[in-house]
């Protein structure tokens, strides 16, 4: 009968499989990740024929010069809680006489909580259409702690240990072998089971990871004015255009908005990314701000939209900026001026024509002061009342810039006291 280490020669290498270190499922991608520290850790290795068990030491140094716990385990792997994650590990196999082989290789658990802590990916747990579902397998450079040679204890590092068969399935469905991807034909969440085997039958536990299928870019939603009198949205300097975003799948990550001149090198003025929105999914609300700096005329709003699985989609609309209000001319007949006051006599009308390049004219206000004083709307030529009357006029456009004008004006008084001059004759003597 062959003794415990011929036993041991003649087996597979004495490896550690930690939870999470066989392979691993991502959406391939080029997006950063998070990683969230691990809480335990669990040590796995290849089962050995004709072992009784297996001695697990810890240590605080990797020399081991000082044994902290040890203990004796009859299952090929144990976990370790947070707080023995900073300590060094090394496992002896015991044969059936209770003879100890050699100790594998010293391997920190810190080292591999780091390694291989559960990763938090910030979109990966996302496949678009220009990504593939794929598991990916050990690093041809991982460190020499990664296997562990239970019959050679030495330095050297071993080769990298890959699985012989990986099987998936998904949402419950048919096993089938890995053969490069993992095709996901519906849109929407999926459960996606996997495992692996090596050469000498080792399985590793099924591992679950819920995926989504997203392919649909976010719907932005524009909310602008009703269209004016240029035939576009009309806005003033510093309003804001509110807008809805329909988001079901992945999340929003962005939506960024600029406006641009009409003429196709015109420059870009107010860019800008909003990545905090107001609703909740599948609907997000905001408001992008025209800039204060903007001048009158046509411009272009154009914005583009991103989820968290990096479907993009992109758009613009014209919109017509008005800063400035009407300009208004009075027009009075016969314009004699006097002290900067205007002279009129009592069947004078007076005329105003009020003009705005962009939004239109929306309405024209008239106030007097004087020995009457009244408020009116301006639709047509009006008279003023008999003397020294200060008219104001305020006018505004569609989207609420406002100009203002005053004149002084007097009307004289038809029946005014007659004292001219009178003619006196005046005898003389001869």
């Amino acid at each position: 009968m062959l003794n415990f280490y011929n036993i041991f020669a003649v087996t597979t290498i004495l490896w550690l499989l930690f939870l999470g270190q066989f392979d691993s499922l991502k959406a391939q991608s080029k997006k950063n990740s998070t990683a969230a520290p691990l809480s335990s850790i669990t040590l796995k290795w290849g089962q050995v024929p004709g072992v009784k068990g297996y001695l697990v030491e810890l240590s605080e140094r990797s020399d081991f010069a000082t044994v902290l716990t040890s203990q004796t385990v009859l299952d090929p792997f144990l976990s370790f809680g947070e707080e023995k994650l900073t300590l060094y590990v090394r496992i002896t196999a015991i044969g059936m006489s209770g003879a100890k082989g050699p100790p594998s290789s010293v391997v920190s658990l810190k080292e591999y909580s780091e390694r291989f802590r559960e990763e938090s990916y910030e979109s990966d747990s996302f496949v678009n259409p220009s990504e593939r579902l794929e598991i990916f397998f050990g690093d041809s450079n991982s460190k020499k702690g990664e296997s562990i040679a239970a019959g050679n204890n030495s330095e050297s590092t071993p080769k990298t240990h890959l699985p012989r068969k990986t099987f998936f399935r998904i949402d419950k469905g048919e096993w089938l072998e890995y053969k490069g991807s993992i095709p996901l034909v519906k849109e929407g969440w999926a459960d996606v089971e996997f495992y692996s085997e090596d050469i000498v039958g080792n399985r590793e536990e099924v591992r679950t990871v819920r995926v989504l299928k997203d392919t649909t870019p976010p719907q932005v939603i524009w909310n602008p004015k009703k269209i004016g009198n240029s035939g576009l949205p009309e806005y003033r300097s510093g309003d804001s255009i509110n807008f809805a975003i329909q988001e079901a799948g992945s999340g929003l990550r962005y939506l960024e908005a600029e406006i641009k001149s009409e003429s196709p090198s015109g420059r870009k003025i107010g860019v800008r990314r909003i990545r905090e929105f107001d609703g909740s999914p599948p609907v997000f609300k905001g408001e992008y701000k025209i800039p204060e700096s903007l001048q009158e005329g046509v411009w272009i709003l154009r914005w583009i939209s991103e989820d968290k699985a990096g479907n993009k989609k992109s758009g613009e609309f014209p919109l017509m900026v008005d800063q400035k209000g009407p300009t208004c001319e009075i027009v009075l007949p016969g314009l004699r001026k006097e002290n900067n006051i205007f002279l009129l006599n009592s069947g004078s009308e007076v005329h105003l024509f009020c003009s705005d390049e962009y939004s239109g004219v929306k309405e024209i206000k008239v106030s007097i002061q004087g020995s009457v004083a009244k408020e009116f709307q301006y639709t047509a030529p009006f008279h003023l009342p008999i003397g020294k009357s200060t008219l104001s006029i305020r006018a505004a456009d569609h989207v609420g810039n406002a100009s203002d004008f005053s004149y002084k004006i007097e009307v004289l008084d038809p029946n005014w006291e007659k004292n001219g001059t009178k003619i006196r004759v005046q005898r003389t003597e001869d």
